[in-house]
């Protein structure tokens, strides 16, 4: 082959290159290409013989330079590529040697080849699967056929079909197929062979992402083995032919020939450029810092100035003095009038498609956009481009294995291609915003490829399959191979995951792994090895449908960030990255949180987020409601900030991609998931968690718990579980009220604002009906919300008035003198922000009233239930008030005259055994349907309905005089048992509540009084008539039946206890609070004149939580959640529990520091103690336990990859987490793991043993799923952490401790097992209170409460070392939280067990 230049090529001669069978090619004169693709007539180059009669010049590889920071250990490749040339050298000598007597001489052959083919091809052949078959036979299939160039519709090689993912729509008679690199791939790697094609065309390889420079590794290895008659065409605007040439050079007679190079200037318009250096008339800039890409504040000026200034070159341009000026587009890298547009990938396909409209007349389109411009969109009518020279692309860091987003200076085929935005209709200008020396110095020629920055998983999985040799040995062949230590990490990686085999003939290979059951599956499916195990795990586990859908990749056409690397469910997509279909459009961030915190139900994880959103998408769409008319699947979708497009996209991929599956005996379950009950369905929301956090091992990460005393002291008491606290309010806040409040209405209904000094305390009020994102979480939504308004930045500005402050001074001093005697000065001011004229609650009981009788008559979940006072003066009022109400029928009722609003007081039906009644109610929310419904909460029995807006009534003012009724009451000192995933409580506690107390009369002790609700001890004096002795503890009953766990009281209502008990005479529940002074309802600064404009600080709150990574290269780096995730905003849900929690990502990324970890796709797991361990010795490769110096229990584990035996090293030191037990785990519990992993290795062990549902598989399935939940559900005592003092160490444990699991290998099993097994410790009988007698038992408790009440006081000074509570397993750090605990309800029923005095 020849390296020929276009300028003297015809397309004749083009032509019979391509033809199959045609005449010979014509000489043509060799001009060789420099990289900044001019011709260069070199006639020392022409002249020399090069075989076969052809003039061609003698190919001399060129020295192509590494990307500096990558020059990593790539030594190891010279011997593979040497040892592959000499290879391809000595095939060439034996079939120079033998090409006289082929049998299917090219030469004589009556469909001979050109002299171009025949250089390539001499005397090959090509050895299919059924055996040798000449290229002369290859090309018969295409002597009916014209292949002229006459573009007429009927011939079948202008008719072309196109192949994206599965979507296949080609035919026998097709000659023409457009496909993905991926797609073409997966072809050659399954067939290894080109012979079903004549030709393969590469377009845009200069972009070298990783597909691309693979797929050019396998057609260059099979071009020289099998496949030699296929013609390979590479193409791109702009790539280092001298390189490719080398790369693709075909040894002849021990030399390396080069493939010819076609050029062909396809350019209508000239593009003319400009650097700074020809604006410094406009504004003079600072000379750019290699080492520092950024984008100074006076290139921003000059790009400004520079577009101002198009309109009078324009203007010169078109001889127009005055009149109507023609505005060309900008398209402005990164305002006359302006259409200014952005265009990235996190914006939606929609506001995408806005760049293609035309501009109005005499309006300027700019385009503020990102690499999407670069080569995937095209916007036609660009005249003017603007370069910074930045591009962002994803790097892998050296040290720390993550990925990481950095900004470099573009390349110079960057920016060639950006400059070829322009000159598509007219002449075009591209400015480049850096200096023209500094352009032609120190920016590179091209960009860092692919294979050398980002993860290589899928990259080594495909070698795996290719199987042609280890990793290390196809890898060194291709174009710029990755350095050793790369692949090296990638094979851990995959091993971690369990694609690999940990060890290879029985020892530890860094380099190489057998393929098991799982890494067959990854390497089948175009997804990230994590999200193809999440899908793994998810069918052997039972959800794999949920799976799918959380895992599957939508159309790679919107993008967060240039990564190409990660496939899985996003808010803002990532090419070819899935992203959630959720719509986030430009400048409705907040919206868009609240879109999926509704879709996340309470669960603080993005996938199921997904998940929900897109099953409830499915439902409609199913049950025909996108039917009734024909905008309702997009109004839908709108309302629900969902893109359409997208979703229904995703629809087809989870039918594409459970074919693909099938291959495998993998198939989504037959059962109707609305066959399953509440109970099933949370059940399988748990199942689903854990499977989570076994497809992201090792992206575990540790909360920080929050400070509860902490918390309520920065907000002065308030409770941090509905209020917010903003900073650098003026003077005399209250005054401020009205435009305080307006700021946070998007967030929820406000009920309350203190004030105290410059801070303003925003209290919301709790909604009474079943809010999805607040199930199982006491935080308020709107406490989320406003933490959001923080983070994006959103503007909280309100004006500053001249306010006479004798005035408000005097005001505040009538309003001091009218409080009570004993209460003290204060500047704390309160001010209620509820409806004018609404009904007051009825009154609490007061600090000295410990027991009162109530009637329940709600109950709202497993430990709230709604009550009236039980004494009779109460019920004979409701009865006056049902009475007033009803007389005189419905027709007597005033009917509403304009539309409800959330948190309006109307009269609405009820319909109970006495028949039809309106009562007092509470609009919480209108839904628009056909015909419109209102949920209600009716205040006087808590009780919620949906009603119909049109039977709504008004109320009258009599109607609003008897404050309401309904109590809201909690079990105090108890929480769910963790059988459900969201901290819930199960269906059947609520149902048995409800049995044991609704309509009853029952006694409450209260314990605290939280934010006007009720936390008490309740207990039922009567059943069926008859009175009980003693009375049933419900509390305590809850428990004993399971639905139950015992815990510790909030710490603000330990608070509220401590203080009813010590000041039993105060009146007040708010008594250092006082209320604003009397302003006449008039707004205080309406004639006031503006002083200044204040922004204020926040809103934050104290329950805000950090994570820290429990990985060991991540235990000293800031954990950042990203800004799109439901977990952005994380508050601790459960602050009194102190035991270790935790929260998975599929995701992390390192920002340019190296200081602080960005986890992408999270996901925070139940609170249950004990868990962050179990899922880390349940998901890890391996693990090595840890015991107390007695030998007596279980302290921790060590997990990770272990530890190599020759080198006396961890394998992956990185990865290993150590996690110290702070609760107790024994040695049944390991057994217990070893069982689940046994289930999974079983699901996974063969092929064949992988069927359907109805199989033996399905049982496997069951019990692996029983067996998961058993070993999470179990109740665990607390035990005191006792650190490993040598942590991340292996191999502490003697071998002749360490015990065998004893499990046998099945025979049958055709794949290496996923999990090995964990073998367990010697532990020796454990000595203290269990080793002794029942009075010595006894005795020992005693003495341990008598410790415990000499270290409780009101100390708020920690602990030197922390304090346990033995008998409720409860672990303290400070006196006074000792001190709370002691007087708790659960430990005062334990010292009444032992008869502690």
């Amino acid at each position: 082959m020849s390296k020929q230049m276009t300028n003297e090529l015809t397309f004749e001669q083009i032509d019979s290159w391509f033809r199959i069978g045609g005449p010979p090619t014509v000489q043509t004169t060799y001009v060789p290409r420099s990289s900044t693709k001019t011709n260069v007539n070199n006639d020392s180059l022409l002249g020399q013989g090069f075989g076969r009669g052809l003039t061609r010049p003698v190919y001399t590889p060129g020295q192509h330079s590494r990307p500096a920071g990558l020059s990593g250990r790539t030594d190891y490749a010279k011997q593979y590529r040497e040892a592959f040339q000499k290879e391809q050298f000595a095939e060439s000598d034996e079939e120079d040697d033998d090409d006289n007597q082929t049998v299917y001489s090219v030469k004589t052959s009556a469909h001979s080849l050109s002299d171009i083919e025949s250089s390539s091809d001499l005397a090959s052949l090509h050895i299919g699967p059924d055996g040798p078959t000449p290229p002369e036979i290859a090309v018969l299939a295409y002597q009916n056929y014209n292949f002229e160039h006459e573009y007429s519709q009927s011939l079948p090689i202008t008719a072309h079909h196109d192949q994206v993912g599965l979507e296949k729509k080609t035919s026998p008679d097709t000659r023409l197929t457009y496909v993905t690199t991926g797609i073409l791939l997966q072809k050659l790697i399954n067939s290894r062979s080109m012979s079903e094609y004549t030709h393969i065309i590469l377009d845009e390889v200069h972009e070298r992402d990783q597909d691309t420079d693979f797929c050019m590794l396998v057609v260059r290895k099979l071009q020289r083995s099998n496949s030699r008659h296929v013609k390979v065409v590479l193409m791109s605007a702009t790539f280092n032919t001298s390189q490719f040439g080398e790369y693709f050079g075909i040894p002849i007679q021990g030399r390396l020939q080069p493939p010819p190079v076609v050029n062909i200037d396809g350019r209508l318009f000239d593009v003319k450029e400009y650097y700074t250096d020809d604006l410094h008339e406009l504004y003079e800039t600072p000379f750019p810092k290699v080492d520092e890409p950024s984008i100074p504040l006076e290139t921003y000026e000059l790009a400004k100035r520079l577009i101002l200034h198009f309109d009078d070159m324009e203007r010169d341009e078109q001889g127009i003095i005055d009149g109507s000026l023609q505005r060309r587009e900008v398209l402005y890298w990164f305002f006359c009038q302006t259409w200014v547009l952005p265009l990235h990938s996190t914006i939606t396909n929609q506001e995408q498609g806005q760049v293609f409209r035309k501009a109005q007349e005499t309006f300027r389109k700019i385009i503020l956009a990102t690499n999407i411009a670069e080569s995937s969109i095209t916007v036609p009518d660009i005249k003017y481009v603007i370069d910074f020279m930045l591009t962002k692309c994803m790097v892998r860091d050296l040290e720390t294995n993550f990925q990481c987003l950095r900004l470099n200076w573009a390349s110079k085929a960057n920016a060639i291609q950006r400059r070829g935005r322009a000159g598509r209709v007219s002449n075009g200008r591209c400015y480049r915003l850096v200096r023209k020396y500094f352009y032609n110095t120190c920016i590179q020629e091209y960009g860092i490829p692919e294979m050398l920055r980002c993860p290589l998983e899928q990259l080594v999985l495909r070698v795996k399959i290719l199987d042609l040799g280890e990793p290390k040995a196809i890898l060194a062949l291709a174009l710029d191979p990755p350095d050793l230590e790369h692949i090296e990490t990638t094979i851990l990686l995959l091993k971690e995951v369990g694609a690999l085999t940990t060890v290879t003939s029985e020892a530890m290979n860094p380099h190489d792994g057998e393929l098991t059951f799982l890494g067959r599956i990854l390497a089948a499916l175009p997804v990230d090895v994590k999200i193809g195990k999440l899908i793994v795990m998810g069918y052997v586990f039972g959800c794999l449908k949920e799976c799918l859908i959380i895992g599957i990749p939508p159309p790679p056409l919107r993008a967060l960030s240039p990564d190409h690397n990660i496939h899985h469910w996003r808010v803002a997509k990532v090419p070819p990255c899935p992203e959630e279909f959720s719509s986030l459009s430009y400048g409705r961030h907040l919206e868009a949180y609240k879109a999926r915190m509704r879709w996340a139900n309470g669960s603080f994880g993005d996938p199921i987020a997904i998940l929900n959103g897109y099953l409830q998408w499915e439902h409609s769409n199913q049950s025909g409601m996108f039917l009734r008319s024909r905008n309702s699947e997009k109004d839908w979708c709108r309302k629900n900030m969902i893109e359409m497009t997208t979703i229904r996209e995703v629809a087809k991929l989870i039918g594409e991609l459970s074919e693909r599956l099938k291959n495998f005996n993998i198939s989504l379950p037959r059962e109707n998931p609305r066959n399953k009950t509440e109970a099933d369905q949370m059940e399988d929301m748990m199942v689903l968690k854990m499977v989570l956090s076994g497809a992201m091992y090792p992206n575990y990460f540790s909360l920080v718990p929050s400070d509860e005393a902490e918390a309520l002291r920065m907000l002065s008491g308030r409770d941090p579980c509905t209020t917010v606290m903003v900073k650098n309010v003026p003077n005399h806040g209250y005054l401020y009220r009205i435009p305080i409040a307006s700021h946070f209405a998007k967030c929820g209904k406000g009920k309350k604002l203190y004030f105290e000094g410059n801070k303003c305390f925003v209290e919301f009020e709790k909604p009474h009906h079943s809010d999805p994102t607040s199930y199982g979480c006491p935080i308020l939504p709107a406490v989320f919300n406003a933490c959001k308004m923080r983070q994006l930045r959103m503007k909280l500005e309100i004006d500053e008035y001249q306010i006479d402050a004798s005035q408000v001074q005097a005001l505040e001093e009538a309003q001091e003198n009218q409080r009570d005697w004993h209460q003290l000065k204060t500047n704390r001011i309160g001010v209620p922000l509820n409806q004018l004229g609404a009904p007051k609650q009825v009154s609490l009981p007061r600090a000295d009233q410990t027991w009162t009788d109530l009637k329940v008559t709600e109950v709202a979940d497993g430990n709230r239930f709604w009550a009236n006072y039980a004494d009779k003066e109460v019920q004979r009022d409701l009865l006056q008030l049902l009475k007033l109400i009803n007389t005189g029928g419905p027709s007597a009722l005033k009917n509403l005259e304009q539309r409800p609003n959330i948190g309006e007081y109307y009269l609405a039906p009820y319909i109970d055994v006495s028949g039809e009644c309106y009562y007092r109610a509470r609009i919480e929310r209108v839904i628009d349907e056909r015909p419109p419904l209102a949920e209600v909460f009716y205040l006087d029995y808590g009780n919620m309905a949906h009603v119909p807006v049109s039977r709504l009534k008004e109320m009258s003012p009599g109607h609003m005089e008897l404050p309401f009724q309904g109590i809201e009451c909690i079990l105090a000192g108890i929480k769910p048992s963790p059988k459900l995933a969201r901290s819930q409580w199960h269906p059947e506690a609520r149902k048995w509540l409800t049995g044991a107390i609704l309509e009853e009369e029952v006694l409450a002790k209260i314990y605290s009084v939280v934010s006007g609700v009720l936390h008490v001890e309740l207990y039922q004096c009567m059943v069926d008539g008859q009175e009980m002795d003693p009375p049933l503890f419900i509390n305590q009953l809850m428990v004993e039946k399971g639905f139950a766990l015992s815990c510790e009281e909030p710490y603000i209502s330990k608070i509220s206890h401590i203080q009813r008990e010590e000041d039993v005479s105060c009146p007040s529940l708010d008594p250092d609070w006082k209320d604003a002074p009397s302003l006449d309802g008039q707004n205080p600064l309406q004639d006031l004149k503006i002083k200044r404009q204040v922004k204020l600080q926040g809103p934050s709150s104290p329950y805000e939580i950090n994570f820290s990574s429990m990985t060991r290269v991540g235990g000293l780096k800031s954990i950042r959640v990203e800004k799109e995730s439901v977990n952005s905003v994380a508050l601790s849900v459960e602050p009194q529990e102190r035991y270790e929690k935790m929260m998975i990502a599929a995701n992390i990324r390192i920002n340019n520091q190296r200081n602080i970890l960005l986890v992408r796709d999270s996901t925070i797991m139940p609170n249950i103690r004990g868990l962050p361990a179990l899922c880390s010795m349940l998901f890890a490769p391996t693990i090595e336990l840890r015991r107390d110096k007695k030998k007596t229990r279980l302290t921790g584990a060590l997990c990770g990859l272990g530890w190599d035996h020759y080198t006396k090293q961890s394998v992956m030191p990185d990865h290993d987490i150590e996690v110290t037990f702070d609760s107790n785990i024994t040695l049944q519990d390991i057994k217990e793991i070893n069982g689940v992993r046994i289930g999974i290795n079983l699901a996974l062990a063969s092929q064949d043993q992988v069927s359907s549902q109805y199989g033996g598989v399905r049982s496997i399935q069951k019990q692996a799923r029983s067996k998961l939940l058993s070993l999470i559900n179990k109740r665990r005592e607390a035990v005191e952490p006792i650190e490993c003092r040598r942590q991340y160490q292996w191999h502490l444990i003697p071998e002749e401790d360490l015990l065998d699991p004893m499990i046998t290998t099945f025979a049958e099993h055709n794949f290496p097992p996923l999990y090995q097994y964990h073998k367990s410790v010697v532990l020796e009988t454990p000595q203290g209170i269990s080793g002794e007698s029942a009075d010595g038992q006894i005795n020992l408790k005693l003495e341990h409460l008598e410790d415990l009440h000499n270290k409780a006081n009101r100390s708020t000074i920690p602990f030197e070392k922390s304090v346990m509570c033995y008998l409720c397993e409860c672990m303290f750090y400070a006196p006074r939280d000792l001190l709370y605990h002691l007087d708790t309800p659960r430990h005062r029923n334990e010292e009444e067990k032992l008869n502690f005095q």
